[in-house]
C-alpha cells in the first residue's frame, strides 16, 4: 500500500487491483492504512477468484511484495501475460534469476521507494513497459513449451520397471529419486 501510495503522487490516475483472499481483520488494516494515505479511492481489494485473467489482461504492471516464496504461481502468470513485473529480491526463484533481460525488476526487501520508483520508471515510460513486457513472456518461453504431460508419462512409466537409476539430471532426476 505504501509503495502505491508513492505511485498515485506520480501517477494520480493509477489504481491499484488486490487480487487474493483475505479475512475481514486483514481487509480492515489494509482499508485503515489506505484511509491514512489518502487512496482509498485507487485501491480495489477483489478477495479470492475463480478467474483471474481479466485483472491480468488490464494490467500495466504486476508489483509483487512477498518476502519468501518457494514457486511464485503468480509470478508464472503475470510474465505468461507479458506483464512487466516489480518484486522484492528472490534471485532463488527460477522465473526471477534472468532479472530485467526476464522481465522482472528486483528491488532489496521492504525498499518502498526503490519499488515505487520501479514502478513510476515503468508506467510512465511506454517503450521501457513494452521491452519488459516482452522480455517477461520470452523469458516463460522454456515453461510455457515444457510437456509436463510427457514428464509426469515419462515418471509413472519409468516406476514400473525395476531398474537402476538412470544418470538424469536435475529435475528429473529429482523426481525419481522422490517417487521411488
Amino acid at each position: 500500500i505504501d509503495i502505491f501510495a508513492r505511485v498515485k503522487e506520480a501517477i494520480p490516475n493509477a489504481v491499484l487491483d488486490m487480487v487474493g483472499p483475505y479475512d475481514q481483520a486483514w481487509h480492515d488494516v489494509i482499508a485503515q492504512r489506505c484511509e491514512q494515505l489518502g487512496i482509498s479511492g485507487s485501491v480495489v481489494m477483489h478477495g479470492l477468484q475463480q478467474d483471474v485473467s481479466r485483472f491480468y489482461r488490464n494490467a500495466s504492471l504486476f508489483l509483487h511484495t512477498s518476502s519468501t516464496e518457494s514457486y511464485c504461481l503468480s509470478l508464472y502468470e503475470a510474465k505468461a501475460w507479458a506483464l512487466p513485473c516489480v518484486m522484492y529480491e528472490l534471485p532463488f526463484l527460477e522465473l526471477a534469476k534472468n532479472g530485467e533481460r526476464g522481465g522482472v525488476v528486483s528491488v532489496p526487501h521492504r525498499d518502498i521507494k526503490s519499488a515505487a520508483n520501479a514502478c513510476i520508471r515503468i508506467l510512465t515510460n511506454p517503450k521501457t513497459r513494452a521491452e519488459l513486457g516482452t522480455a517477461s513472456r520470452q523469458d516463460m518461453k522454456p515453461f510455457l513449451e515444457f510437456d509436463e504431460v510427457e514428464f509426469w508419462d515419462d515418471v509413472i512409466a519409468s516406476l514400473r520397471i525395476k531398474r537402476s537409476l538412470p544418470q538424469r539430471k536435475g529435475k528429473h532426476r529429482l523426481v525419481e529419486i522422490a517417487f521411488r
